[in-house]
């Protein structure tokens, strides 16, 4: 274990300051704060303020974030593209937060890295379903009581072998609080499958 100043450098994917763990896992960091574990649930306005002001130390750097998602003790935010929102099944777009009484006790965000070139090219008219098309869908096979919004957003891939992104439009809908990339509900919907 290496130390320089407070850190702890245990192995090459985890830092220590003695309070909090920073862990690298897969395309993630992942901050825990075991002393923060096991307070009260806070409502969902706590819980958003907190995690804007943790997230102002410094861990969003130029990126924009917008909530997308408030639940008690839990806030997500997507990665803000385009004036709309970015997806990544990688984890590349979003920052869940997990906080209590006692505080943040996990954040998971994406992995910062550097030397990257965000590139978009422009999407044919009809390359993306029609607006028609996904609400009628919608309207003929899931309970509308359920869907909060419909956002036509961003998909975010990373190419490893050019060290870089793209986005490609794709919609998105909220399902239960959550959301879903149209293409695999509408998958699960299809296959019968409980969604």
């Amino acid at each position: 274990m290496r130390k320089k100043d407070n850190l702890r450098i245990s192995n090459e994917d985890e830092v220590t300051d003695g309070y909090g763990i920073l862990r690298v896992m897969n395309n993630r960091l992942v901050y825990t704060n075991p002393s923060n574990e096991g307070g009260r649930e806070v409502g969902a306005t706590i819980a958003i303020n907190n995690t804007i002001s943790f997230l102002e130390l410094g861990y969003v750097g130029d990126t924009n974030y917008q909530l997308t998602t408030a639940l008690e003790g839990i806030s997500i935010f997507q990665e803000a593209y385009k004036d709309s929102i970015a997806f990544s099944k990688d984890g590349h777009a979003d920052i869940i937060s997990e906080d209590n009484s006692s505080g943040i006790y996990k954040l998971t965000s994406p992995k910062k890295l550097t030397k990257t070139y965000l590139s978009s090219k422009e999407v044919e008219l009809y390359s993306v379903e029609k607006t028609e098309y996904v609400i009628n869908y919608l309207y003929e096979r899931v309970n509308l009581k359920e869907i909060g919004d419909i956002v036509l957003g961003y998909d975010k891939t990373y190419n490893k072998d050019r060290n870089s992104f793209s986005y490609t439009p794709a919609w998105y809908v909220k399902y239960n609080d959550r959301y879903v990339s149209f293409k695999k509900l509408k998958e699960m919907i299809d296959k019968g499958e409980r969604l």
